[in-house]
């Protein structure tokens, strides 16, 4: 199990302030000293914090108190895995996106942050990528599977 999972996947960064549009990195090193990378989904561009390392995975978003608006937090993995996650740590809800190459093969919604290491989800299928979204993000944006991201 990623230990930080959602952790990873929902961690914080400095990133994040109190008005999350001038929090945008405008950079390709965050506060965190991960690599940024802009992406394209659904038609909305994001700042992604880019994490590959099994302990940037496990930090992941935890400890944060929010992320912008426009930003997201990407884990990569070498090869296709079914990981799980879990929100311990985490402040905000998130919702998951499970990507397998430039696809979306599913969506976690709203995934509650206050159940902490209680809340873990999973994989059903091998993917190589997840991507942590703020909460309602993805109906916002109108994401759906099969979707496809620009990296």
């Amino acid at each position: 199990m990623i230990a930080a999972g959602l952790l990873a996947l929902a961690g914080g960064s400095s990133i994040l302030r109190m008005h999350p549009e001038e929090n945008r990195p405008k950079k390709n090193i965050s506060a965190f000293g991960n690599p940024v990378a802009e992406i394209r989904l659904a038609g909305r561009d994001f700042s992604a914090e880019t994490v590959s390392s099994e302990e940037k995975r496990k930090i992941g978003l935890s400890g944060r108190k929010e992320m912008c608006r426009d930003c997201a937090m990407l884990f990569v993995f070498p090869e296709p895995v079914r990981p799980a996650f879990w929100m311990k740590d985490m402040r905000f809800d998130l919702d998951v996106v499970w990507i397998s190459g430039t696809s979306v093969k599913a969506i976690e919604k709203n995934v509650p942050f206050a159940r902490g290491e209680r809340e873990v989800i999973k994989s059903n299928i091998p993917i190589d990528k997840v991507l942590e979204l703020n909460a309602g993000t993805s109906d916002e944006i109108g994401l759906k599977v099969g979707d496809e991201i620009g990296f």
